[in-house]
């Protein structure tokens, strides 16, 4: 079933980047100057990753030292990615197979 939304119409242009090395309190930081709920994790233009709001969550959890984590070690590697042109009914599904909220996405 296609809705004839494609991801492109509604997703961001402007991810926000961090590097693997980088503190979860410098990512922290990030997030809230740029009001954003996930970073893209990236070295040398390769994608490692992505680091939400959830994966900041669950290092305060585990420790109360944010400048000692960094976010490597608690981002999520394997990132589902859609192209562009892919209908919304058909990445939502593809979503749901693999267990991720949607709304982390949208």
């Amino acid at each position: 079933m296609k809705i004839g939304v494609k991801v492109g119409d509604v997703m961001t242009r402007e991810f926000v980047f961090v590097s693997p090395n980088a503190t979860v309190a410098e990512c922290s930081k990030v997030m809230i100057a740029k009001k954003v709920g996930s970073l893209i994790v990236k070295s040398d233009h390769q994608l490692e990753g992505i680091l939400t709001e959830g994966d900041v969550i669950k290092a305060i959890a585990k420790s109360k030292n944010l400048s000692k984590i960094k976010a490597k070690d608690v981002m999520s590697k394997k990132v589902l990615t859609v192209s562009p042109s892919a209908d919304m009914y058909e990445a939502l599904k593809k979503m749901r197979g693999k267990k991720i909220p949607s709304k982390i996405m949208l």
